[in-house]
């Protein structure tokens, strides 16, 4: 006797399959297995088979289930046809997942509902069919049954649901002031801190890249001006040490000299800007270092496919509140960037996602600290559509506007902006 299966094929008649199936049943109620039941009734069903050429199972678990209700393990067969349902439900959803993943691969139902993905990439087909069972996955084995029908219903939405079942976090600020101090490692290899302004804007890029790999949503620094800062410093000194050097003639003694003796030549120091020639270069220099370490940070985020689907990380970079000679250039820099977009034909990225942290007393009105960058984001914006802008002044007042971690609080408000 032949069992026809649910795809065509067609198997010997195993009378011990319905034993088990039947013993599985029985274990889930509170009366426990009974042997004996299940071979009385897995040999009426074999001899009701044995009375035709072919038997399909679906009609074998017809015989199952009428002999159980006919039996006294009525919750056994309450069990059984419990987990056949649920069993084609299963099978009508596999069913689904291949007809959504031939539209998919055939790109008959493209939809661009995330402007960052190719659909009609490698990568990106294989995104949708890795999101798609997620989903499935998710819903099926994680929801409850009143969370699944509320979410079937539209009553709720589970944002990142393709993501769900993975788990994990969902964006971050990056501590970027701490591995651009001291360095940080990565799958392959590590990486050492930064020691120049330029450095600093390449490493945020590969922050950002390598920290979107593990998480999903996106990264973001909560005040770049600060946190690049330093290096800004670190630039202007050495661009100044050279030109002692190279200009003024110094010795590399001297140069130590005047560093061992702890004079100032950093950006603002009088005593930097007495030897004028040494200062301007130091300054020209610095200033062609920082705008092209910005632009490469903007051509790096729009170019460095990080995710499937040609993805580019999705970051954001808050800007606009440090006061300091350094953290302004820093901020100028950025907008001026955005302001020249990138590429051949200049066009505007994607990002980072720019916000401007506006704040009263630092750059809200003329003569204001930061007031002219202030009006600097405005041309970008005109222009780029970016920054988005926060406004800093939902929080207490603090008495340093200029200390990164009095303004963290505020920067939870990007998402709003």
């Amino acid at each position: 006797m032949k069992v026809i299966k649910r795809d065509g094929r067609q198997v010997e008649f195993n009378k011990q399959k319905i034993i088990n199936a039947i013993e599985l049943a029985m274990e889930r109620t509170n009366d426990g297995v009974n042997h004996d039941i299940a071979l009385n009734i897995a040999n009426k069903v074999a001899h009701d088979a044995e009375q035709m050429k072919s038997i399909s199972v679906e009609q074998i678990q017809d015989m199952v289930e009428q002999r159980l209700m006919a039996s006294s393990k009525k919750d056994a067969a309450k069990e059984f046809i419990t987990y056949r349902s649920e069993r084609t439900r299963v099978r009508e959803l596999d069913k689904q997942l291949y007809k959504e993943a031939d539209k998919i691969l055939n790109c008959e139902n493209v939809t661009n509902d995330n402007a960052n993905i190719d659909q009609y990439s490698f990568s990106g087909k294989e995104e949708r069919i890795s999101d798609m069972v997620h989903k499935s996955y998710a819903s099926n084995k994680l929801f409850t049954d009143r969370v699944r029908k509320a979410w079937e219903q539209h009553y709720i939405y589970i944002h990142d649901l393709n993501k769900y079942a993975i788990g994990e976090h969902n964006c971050l600020f990056a501590d970027v002031a701490r591995l651009l101090k001291n360095g940080f490692s990565t799958r392959n290899g590590d990486v050492r801190g930064a020691n120049s302004v330029s450095t600093a804007f390449q490493l945020v890029a590969v922050i950002f890249q390598c920290q979107s790999q593990v998480q999903f949503g996106g990264v973001a620094s909560a005040h770049i001006d600060t946190d690049i800062a330093p290096y800004v410093r670190k630039s202007f000194i050495k661009h100044y040490k050279n030109g002692m050097k190279y200009i003024s003639g110094y010795s590399n003694e001297a140069i130590n000299d005047v560093i061992s003796h702890g004079f100032d030549i950093s950006i603002n120091s009088e005593y930097a800007k007495k030897c004028t020639p040494v200062y301007k270069y130091a300054y020209d220099m610095l200033e062609k270092e920082g705008k092209q370490g910005a632009q490469a940070l903007y051509h790096n985020l729009n170019t460095l496919e990080s995710r499937a689907g040609s993805q580019v990380p999705f970051t954001s970079i808050n800007f606009g509140c440090d006061t300091t000679p350094e953290g302004r250039l820093v901020s100028k820099w950025l907008l001026e960037a955005s302001i020249d977009g990138i590429g051949k034909f200049h066009k505007t990225s994607i990002f980072p996602i720019a916000i401007f942290q506006y704040k009263k007393g630092i750059n809200d009105k003329p003569n204001t600290p930061n007031y002219d960058l202030k009006q600097l984001a405005i041309k970008s914006m005109c222009k780029r559509i970016y920054p988005n802008w926060v406004n800093c002044d939902f929080t207490q007042h603090h008495e340093n506007p200029n200390d990164p971690d009095t303004r963290k609080a505020t920067i939870s408000l990007k998402s709003v902006a």
